[in-house]
């Protein structure tokens, strides 16, 4: 049986101009919920764009300004994208002079310019 979530996401990748039926609601959602649920779905079916992507990696940079943040942790800010995906969006932070690294290799730290 398929998730709400599943069925969701079939609903979203259905052609333009799909026609669905739906069922009365055991529960009342209101809008705002109903609207907030789906723009979560389909974030996290389509992820996030480059320059969020950039900017949660800044804010935490920021955030651990006093003692740096390692590779590691920025890998954890954005879980979906792979080491090498998170280290372009790291340069690319360096290139605009938002973000600056002490040290190399594993031990490298980022700091807010």
């Amino acid at each position: 049986m398929m998730t709400a979530e599943d069925q969701f996401v079939k609903y979203l990748e259905a052609p333009e101009g799909s026609r669905f039926e739906f069922k009365e609601a055991k529960q009342r959602f209101s809008f705002d919920e109903l609207v907030k649920y789906c723009k979560g779905a389909y974030t996290r079916q389509k992820g996030l764009d480059r320059d969020t992507n950039k900017e949660l990696l800044l804010k935490h940079i920021r955030e651990n300004a006093k003692h740096g943040a390692r590779l590691e942790e920025l890998q954890q800010v954005l879980p979906s994208l792979s080491r090498n995906q998170v280290q372009t969006l790291v340069r690319e932070l360096k290139k605009s002079n938002k973000i600056k690294n002490i040290g190399r290799t594993n031990a490298a730290r980022w700091y807010p310019v």
